[in-house]
């Protein structure tokens, strides 16, 4: 089985949760079926991001649209270099990771859809490119003879949205990688809170904090109540730098010595960041899966999050759930995760549920979609 993707997805976000699947699944999918051959094309402006590799993985760079991007412009020259590479692949299947689609019939389409953001959000994304992007989602929505997603709540959205009938689309959570789990070195532990200047407990809070991400709510839950007596508020990765907005915040309720943000990690870093923080706050308004309340649970870290979208699907009963709307709904389940007895109720409450969720069984579901396909 010749399975074509169109590795787009780690050109536009080299270090995402979506990339993030790709490199889990396929190298795992080839382990499961030792005939399966990938070809997984790459715009040529990747650098640095970590991609999915093994034997049954054939990595093809795209080629240089220089001098013709002049003539016909970027979009035609990627889309015709695309196109050339798919008919030489000849694959079985072409699976599509950010909503691009071969300009003639293949043997079969599918396309992974991870969220509608766009959707759900109009009003954020009114920019040619984010209209134009949404309407080639739709446009490979309508075509594929699979629709893939990760969890139930997006489902029940692209049905909703799309008028997709349920038996096209085909749902297999997320997994959590074996890096994230319960580090009993404490010398390790140490040693990164050293590095990182974390010298008291703190809540702990991962990835972009700008629109729906919801963190000024948090920012604000934190501010107004007593909070930074007993706890730091600690950002890891996203914007370089708090907006106007939030340093507003921060400067006014002088929580310049409380609330940092630290660069991105690496997934062992990341893991570490989990095992030390107290509690992990995620308070987004929209998310198709929600990758790191799994991640923070499976390293034994009490998680408090949204009740809206996939995140009840995903924490189930292992999580202190709120909504996401309300500063003072916040503000009272982080308090009450720093009760010792609370806190340790997820603790074990979430292991128990991160080790429902695993890479191995999203890589044989998605084997197994691709083989129902052919």
């Amino acid at each position: 089985m010749r399975i074509f993707i169109d590795g787009i997805i780690f050109s536009e976000q080299q270090n995402g949760g979506i990339s993030r699947v790709y490199r889990e699944v396929l190298p795992r999918i080839a382990d499961l079926d030792p005939a399966i051959q990938f070809s997984v094309y790459l715009r040529r402006k990747i650098q640095t991001a970590e991609l999915p590799c093994g034997p049954q993985i054939n990595r093809i760079n795209e080629r240089s649209i220089y001098p013709w991007r002049w003539l016909f412009g970027k979009s035609a020259v990627q889309s015709y270099w695309l196109q050339q590479t798919y008919r030489r692949a000849k694959p079985d299947i072409f699976h599509s990771t950010y909503y691009t689609f071969p300009s003639e019939s293949c043997s079969r389409y599918a396309v992974t859809v991870h969220d509608l953001t766009y959707e759900q959000f109009p009003d954020l994304y009114r920019e040619p490119h984010h209209l134009a992007l949404i309407q080639r989602k739709r446009q490979c929505v309508e075509r594929a003879d699979v629709v893939l997603t990760i969890s139930h709540s997006t489902a029940r959205d692209i049905e909703t949205h799309y008028g997709v009938g349920a038996h096209r689309i085909v749902v297999s959570h997320l997994g959590v990688g074996p890096v994230f789990h319960t580090v009993e070195n404490a010398q390790q532990l140490e040693n990164f809170r050293e590095a990182y200047g974390l010298n008291r407990p703190f809540a702990l809070y991962i990835g972009r904090r700008r629109f729906y991400k919801n963190f000024l709510r948090l920012l604000n839950a934190y501010a107004d109540s007593d909070l930074r007596r007993e706890i730091d508020l600690i950002t890891v990765g996203g914007e370089d730098t708090f907006t106007a907005e939030e340093q507003g915040i921060i400067n006014r309720s002088n929580l310049s010595k409380v609330v940092r943000r630290l660069p991105h990690l690496y997934d062992h870093e990341l893991a570490l960041a989990y095992n030390c923080a107290s509690v992990f706050v995620y308070p987004s308004l929209y998310e198709g899966f929600g990758l790191p309340p799994l991640e923070a649970m499976a390293c034994g870290t009490p998680v408090i999050t949204s009740n809206t979208a996939s995140l009840p699907e995903v924490v189930g009963n292992a999580a202190l759930l709120f909504d996401p709307g309300r500063v003072d709904e916040i503000a009272a389940a982080l308090t009450k995760s720093l009760n010792p007895d609370t806190a340790q109720s997820l603790r074990q409450k979430g292991l128990a549920r991160a080790s429902g969720f695993s890479w191995q069984e999203t890589a044989r579901q998605t084997l197994a979609y691709y083989r129902q396909l052919i």
